[in-house]
């Protein structure tokens, strides 16, 4: 009974030990106990004001973004005023709302219709006044607007102070000008525009031209100069 007697002795006093260090170093104890929960607090505080300022950067951005936007706008709406002081057509700006769903019809919806005195046939150009296509048809608010590289867009065209053609779109997406005569000296790098209400209205260049035998006219093809694939307004003449 000895052995057992004095490991139960060992033990108390282990305990007596550890009870009387707890009391003496109590202070010592609470203190870093407490300055640890004052690091988790704050932390947890930090991160939250992280997430805040994270937020707050996110909505000046998107702010930001929006300011540039209205001063891209701004810039489009000045170069479509100073193309309107040129002629004596009247403008109305039409915001791209959608394609047509066809794998090769290029015709967009565009937010103006009867509304703002659109009418059929009438045309469209972009916000550095190149000519992007012709009112097609025409509702209350919106109205459907071909594309220039549109296989079914035709349209009489001026080849500089040369002569006169028909411009027509075509599959492949650029296109050709039709019954110009072999004899009319035209050439690569020519100016296709069209007279639309007093104002001249640029189309693009022509890019190729060939002869083909036995035929009366040439095969021309023409670069279209307005950006049509990436457009977002249009400028309605009338």
């Amino acid at each position: 009974m000895y052995l057992p007697s004095k490991f139960k002795l060992k033990f108390i006093g282990q305990i007596i030990l550890i009870t009387i260090a707890f009391f003496v170093f109590r202070t010592a104890i609470l203190e870093v106990f407490f300055s640890l929960s004052r690091n988790v607090l704050f932390s947890s505080s930090s991160l939250f004001q992280t997430r805040d300022l994270q937020k707050e950067n996110l909505i000046l951005s998107l702010k930001l973004d929006k300011l540039r936007s209205l001063e891209e706008e701004n810039k489009r709406l000045r170069r479509a005023l100073n193309i309107k002081e040129e002629g004596e057509a009247d403008l109305v700006c039409g915001t791209i709302l959608g394609f047509y769903p066809s794998v090769y019809r290029r015709v967009v919806f565009i937010d103006s219709g009867k509304s703002n005195n659109i009418k059929k046939d009438m045309l469209a150009i972009d916000d550095r006044g190149f000519l992007v296509g012709r009112i097609l048809e025409v509702y209350k608010n919106y109205s459907e607007l071909v594309l220039l590289n549109d296989p079914y867009c035709s349209l009489p065209v001026l080849i500089e102070d040369k002569t006169t053609g028909f411009l027509k779109g075509t599959l492949s997406g650029a296109p050709k000008i039709l019954y110009v005569e072999n004899t009319q000296g035209v050439k690569s790098g020519d100016v296709v525009w069209v007279n639309y209400l007093g104002l001249p209205v640029t189309i693009g260049e022509i890019t190729k031209v060939r002869e083909n035998k036995g035929d009366f006219f040439l095969d021309i093809e023409v670069a279209v100069s307005a950006n049509i694939y990436s457009l977002r307004q249009v400028f309605v003449l009338k």
